[in-house]
């Protein structure tokens, strides 16, 4: 009779086991994501932001200084392009080499990068590695040598290499859009200089920069991923906490004013297989209530199998492809549709694009738009959010742009609410009574 109950027993058992283990791995997978974000500032006013997640295997850490292109001033135009590459070329006390033979070693991916808004140091590490690798990445932020040879050496690269952009009509096309859009605008630079800015630049106007911006008051650090929120505080402030506060210049690039311009046409002759159509506006930046509206906007214009994609491809085979070309921060926009098309088809482009603002700007989207569109967007901030680097790049978004801190899940129930009406709304706002600006490539 034993020897027959056993088996019951041992299912009994199994299926205890495999309950224990479910539960555990279930309230485990929950707490990847379900710990809170931790925000705040230092005494020297710092900002951090930090969001434990035990159950991945790396962390990821970036340390950003709000002063991209639109710190600089017209002169000197292009100085954070330069900012970078000198930040990885070495350290007060540390050899550039140095640092990456140290960090690769430790299976450390670093990088350091300047946009519109920020410069700033970034380090994916094993988890195990990070208490070293922020002592690092706080020498490179804090202490950069900007040795004159490398300084020099940058320079004579982008020098040498500043009119390759003409070899390709698309750039070309681009550095003719932005500067018509953005005169006296860091925007409206491209590259990100002039021959006579670059050469301009001195080791000296590098310090400054430096010295200026690069305060405690102005640095914002995004950390995400398997590190316990009070070790990772506790290193911030080892590193950085005895920073003195400083105050940070007005950034004020040029003393003209940058009107937005309207009503521009302009053809731009290079010799290319492609044509391209160029229809949109530059405009003061969107509200960010009005994020969510306008992500949706642009899905249902422009992504695969979406309006314009379905009008100018699908059922007339005018282009090659379709998109929406659009730059939003708080004080300045730009939104645009570009198509790569056939040039005897430019005009028909043109008039078909400036006929689908206007029909979306007077109808409202269907139903069925607003769900495929809400579905592909929720899809790629889910898909994101799935890693440390996507979800640190997310906050640092917000947080750089001045704009609310959320969750993926606050910004999956933002898309969620949006209204066909809201849509509506938006386009009528960015569309309506609008004198385009049009451009050419062929």
């Amino acid at each position: 009779m034993q020897t027959e109950k056993m088996p019951d027993i041992m299912k009994l058992s199994r299926l205890i086991w495999y309950a224990f283990f479910l539960v555990l791995s279930l309230s485990s997978a929950g707490a990847v994501d379900s710990q809170p974000i931790i925000h705040g500032t230092l005494e020297n006013g710092l900002e951090y932001c930090i969001e434990e997640r035990p159950m991945t295997e790396t962390v990821m850490l970036g340390i950003y200084v709000r002063g991209g292109l639109q710190a600089e001033k017209e002169e000197l135009v292009g100085l954070t392009s330069l900012l970078p590459s000198l930040l990885l070329k070495g350290t007060e006390t540390r050899k550039g080499d140095a640092i990456a033979k140290i960090l690769e070693n430790r299976g450390v991916r670093y990088s350091a990068y300047s946009d519109y808004f920020a410069t700033g140091i970034w380090a994916y590490m094993p988890a195990g590695e990070f208490s070293n690798t922020i002592g690092i990445l706080a020498d490179m932020t804090i202490h950069p040598a900007f040795l004159e040879k490398e300084l020099e050496k940058e320079k004579d690269m982008r020098l040498r290499n500043f009119d390759s952009y003409k070899d390709y009509p698309s750039s070309v096309f681009q550095r003719e859009i932005y500067s018509a859009l953005f005169p006296h605008h860091p925007l409206g630079y491209f590259p990100p200089f002039t021959r006579e800015s670059l050469n301009a630049m001195s080791r000296d106007d590098l310090v400054s920069f430096h010295k200026s911006y690069f305060v405690p008051n102005n640095i914002l650090i995004v950390i995400v991923g398997n590190i316990a929120a009070d070790r990772a505080l506790e290193e911030i402030e080892r590193y950085f906490g005895s920073l003195p506060v400083t105050e940070i210049p007005e950034k004020k690039f040029s003393k003209e004013e940058s009107l937005a311009p309207a009503g521009i046409r302009k053809s731009v002759n290079r010799r290319t297989s492609e044509a391209r159509v160029w229809v949109g506006f530059r405009a003061e930046g969107i509200p960010d209530e009005n994020i969510p509206s306008l992500i949706v906007l642009n899905t249902i214009l422009g992504k695969f199998q979406m309006r314009l994609y379905q009008e100018i491809r699908e059922k007339r085979g005018y282009a090659y492809w379709v998109d929406i070309d659009a730059l939003n921060y708080p004080d300045v926009a730009m939104w645009g549709v570009e198509a790569g098309i056939q040039k005897r088809y430019l005009k028909e482009v043109e008039s078909i694009i400036i006929k689908e603002l206007m029909r979306i700007a007077e109808e409202p989207v269907l139903d069925e738009e607003m769900e495929m569109a809400k579905k592909y967007i929720k899809t790629n901030i889910s898909r994101s959010a799935e890693v440390n680097s996507g979800r640190a790049s997310s906050y640092s978004a917000f947080l750089l742009k001045g704009r609310p801190l959320r969750t993926e899940e606050q910004n999956l129930q933002r898309i969620d609410i949006v209204t066909r009406e809201d849509v509506l709304k938006l386009s009528q706002t960015l569309f309506k009574s609008r004198d385009f600006c049009i451009f050419t490539l062929y």
